[in-house]
């Protein structure tokens, strides 16, 4: 019965923190107190405050900002609009809802979905939380998020049909009544007659070396370049994709006759020439950026007209830039992570490839145009995503683009293998 004379009255459970402390249950942290991971950390000796020190009001603080904002650029774009969203998501349903007259089923079934995308694309663009990238707007990424997710929900929904109701149902009931039927050039072969010069013909010459240069494929393998650089900003790299891809395109021709390829359309126009040139233009583009003055100043700062067009146009450009050193060689955990990366990056390009040979799509659809130029947006922010996630040890979690373009590509690769087992003709062995 010592207890109530040393301490009082004794303490009952739900006792706030405070009164636990008086108790002598619960000790006040002073001097030097080890975490459970880390070096040590003092803590303040606890100090005694007069009465008449004690503010009576508590100081006004700022309202933390609901988005990542750059100074004074266009206030109104960057206030939430979350009501005005709800207005304007509400009134595009009702218009297909009612406003598109005597419809038949399948127009209706077309603009059931056509209505999910656009009212999830809108709640995207209005709640997603921002990444890494904030220009042109944070809005920008937070769409393109949003059209991940539903490409991907895509993937997955194709992943549980059959190759042959992909192929003659579910692509012309989508895209267009000119799916179904497989094109022909699918099937072309580069590889028919490799000779550069042909003296036979002398109309024709150089024919064939210049029917490849001049194909409309060699702008697109400059630009590819170009976007890759922007992307991993390392030319170790780069020559590592490029040397990599020409010998996948060599290990898959029995399966893909379109990288049946003349030597010198693979040695001379794509590792020497259009990949070169890419390589070295987007590079260029780097070393501008990472030297750049960047203008950081709101538009309502400005005097004339020409300098805020400057500065809106300035908005199409990054808001800082920083060169990014992979460090392969550091340590092993590291070139295994850029060797994962890599390898991810070449499936993803090869996925396009198989795709559009096993749901017969054209090389110059748009849709394989739309994949390549999406999945580019979507890489943008991924390789930041990656790199920070590699390189920073206070980063602990995998970004939003990061994940689910890692998905995408394993879910891609699962098509292509499933479509594959169930059409063994689509591929011929080697």
């Amino acid at each position: 019965f010592v207890w109530p004379v040393v301490w009082g009255r004794p303490c009952e459970r739900g006792d706030t923190h405070q009164h636990r402390m008086r108790c002598g249950l619960t000790r006040q942290p002073t001097g030097e107190v080890r975490q459970r991971k880390g070096t040590p950390y003092k803590v303040k000796e606890q100090q005694s405050v007069d009465e008449d020190d004690i503010p009576t009001t508590a100081p006004e603080q700022e309202p933390p900002k609901a988005f990542l904002e750059e100074e004074e650029f266009l206030e109104f774009l960057y206030k939430p609009h979350t009501l005005m969203g709800l207005c304007l998501t509400v009134s595009v349903l009702a218009y297909l809802a009612f406003g598109r007259g005597t419809t038949t089923s399948e127009e209706n079934l077309k603009a059931g979905i056509l209505a999910c995308c656009i009212a999830f694309l809108l709640y995207c663009v209005l709640q997603l939380r921002d990444g890494m990238l904030i220009r042109p707007h944070p809005i920008f990424w937070r769409l393109v998020n949003g059209m991940s997710i539903i490409y991907l929900m895509g993937l997955i929904f194709i992943s549980m049909l059959d190759v042959d109701y992909v192929r003659k149902e579910f692509m012309p009931f989508m895209f267009g009544k000119d799916l179904g039927v497989e094109p022909m050039t699918n099937t072309k072969n580069y590889a028919t007659d490799c000779r550069m010069y042909t003296p036979e013909n002398p109309d024709k010459g150089w024919g064939n070396f210049f029917d490849a240069f001049f194909d409309v494929f060699a702008l697109a393998h400059v630009l590819g370049w170009v976007a890759k650089a922007l992307l991993f900003r390392d030319y170790m790299l780069l020559w590592v994709l490029s040397l990599s891809w020409e010998v996948l395109e060599v290990s898959f021709q029995h399966l893909l006759p379109n990288f049946k390829e003349c030597w010198w359309d693979h040695y001379l126009l794509d590792v020497l020439g259009c990949n070169l040139v890419g390589m070295l233009l987007g590079m260029w583009v780097c070393r501008r950026f990472a030297t750049a003055k960047f203008n950081w100043m709101g538009v309502s700062k400005l005097s004339t007209a020409r300098e805020k067009v400057t500065r809106v146009l300035c908005q199409l450009t990054p808001f800082s830039w920083s060169n990014y050193h992979w460090g392969v060689l550091t340590t092993w955990k590291r070139c295994f992570q850029v060797i994962l990366m890599l390898a991810f990056i070449e499936l993803t390009e090869l996925n396009c490839f198989m795709l559009k040979h096993a749901i017969w799509l054209a090389p110059g659809h748009y849709l394989v145009i739309a994949r390549l130029v999406f999945m580019w947006l979507v890489a943008f922010p991924a390789a930041r995503e990656y790199y920070a996630y590699i390189t920073d040890p206070t980063c602990r979690r995998m970004g939003s683009a990061l994940w689910l373009m890692l998905c995408i590509g394993f879910v891609e690769t699962m098509i292509g293998v499933k479509f594959a087992l169930q059409d063994p003709s689509m591929f011929a062995y080697p």
